[in-house]
């Protein structure tokens, strides 16, 4: 997929997310992420073109799957145990790979163009840095 492909095909993501009532937001500061309340996905724009539509698709897939009736009873989504707590540790990685394969059906069910080199790439990438996480959270916490 070129540049311009990639472009056109988020910002068709981002209309349909728009017309669920989901509000994208692109900025330089922060991770990428799908804050539930108030319905927001936050996007780094310093990532490349590229990485920002995978990012885009994959927070989609948070999206999706914090809309199925079963999602509460599948996944910890209370996270006030913070990083120590093992078990949430453990659901957060299967949220994270939940939502990549998520955003892999919804892309090809909703004719998303994407390029599957990349998305393995992409994919695989970001769950090993959640694998690395779930294994040694103080890797990666500040505040711990």
């Amino acid at each position: 997929m070129t540049k311009q492909e990639t472009e056109t095909n988020m910002n068709r993501l981002v209309q349909y997310l728009t017309d669920k009532g989901v509000k994208v937001e692109f900025n330089s500061i922060g991770d990428n992420a799908y804050f539930p309340i108030p319905n927001i996905i936050a996007v780094n724009t310093r990532q490349n073109i590229y990485s920002r539509y995978y990012s885009l698709l994959h927070e989609t897939g948070h999206y999706l799957l914090r809309q199925k009736a079963d999602f509460s009873t599948k996944y910890l989504v209370d996270h006030s145990f913070g990083s120590k707590n093992k078990d949430t540790r453990i659901d957060v990685l299967r949220e994270e790979v939940a939502a990549w394969d998520t955003a892999l059906q919804f892309a090809e069910d909703n004719n998303f163009e994407f390029d599957k080199v990349k998305w393995n790439h992409y994919s695989k990438k970001f769950i090993y840095q959640y694998a690395l996480w779930t294994v040694n959270p103080q890797r990666f916490d500040n505040d711990d």
